[in-house]
């Protein structure tokens, strides 16, 4: 870990240079609705589903993830066990569409706790300006993406894939 409590083997790559799988999650995140006032979040939820969520745990949008999908949301994450191993044999696309936007329960993180939602109305204009600004260029096509931060590399089974090939062994 470096001093800022992340891998030290992370990669910054160009979206240009990115793998099949990485590129459509970027579109996918690219394109999902937010929460209009910006208290929610977005999450992967233990169905494979990735959500956008309003701070009550509202469903704004969601996107059924393949296990590759689910794989490289996670690889640009730093590296969790108990995560590989929740995610580990999970799809997202075979869950009932009806689902999608009223999971089961216990598969939505909780509300968001009140002293969270007490931001002043000040920095959520910001917020929501920077937001609208990014979201005008998004639909103007002039929006450049940065590069993506790839902080783990997570084994979910054969159907996920590996994000960095095997090393060859120096005996053969």
């Amino acid at each position: 870990m470096d001093e800022d409590g992340l891998p030290i083997d992370r990669e910054y790559v160009e979206q240009k240079d990115l793998d099949p799988a990485q590129k459509e999650l970027s579109a996918i995140m690219l394109k999902m609705k937010d929460d209009p006032t910006l208290m929610g979040i977005s999450c992967i939820c233990s169905d494979g589903v990735l959500r956008s969520l309003t701070a009550d745990r509202d469903v704004v949008d969601a996107v059924p993830l393949t296990p590759q999908l689910i794989k490289a949301l996670l690889d640009r994450l730093p590296y969790e066990e108990e995560t590989e191993k929740e995610f580990r044999g999970v799809d997202g696309t075979k869950v009932p569409k009806e689902q999608w936007y009223k999971p089961l329960p216990g598969v939505l993180p909780p509300p968001l706790e009140e002293e969270h939602r007490e931001r002043s109305e000040e920095v959520l204009e910001g917020y929501r300006k920077k937001y609208y600004e990014r979201r005008k260029k998004i639909e103007d096509g002039t929006y450049v993406q940065c590069p993506v931060c790839l902080m783990s590399d997570n084994d979910l089974g054969p159907e996920a894939g590996k994000r960095k090939p095997e090393k060859p062994s120096k005996s053969g």
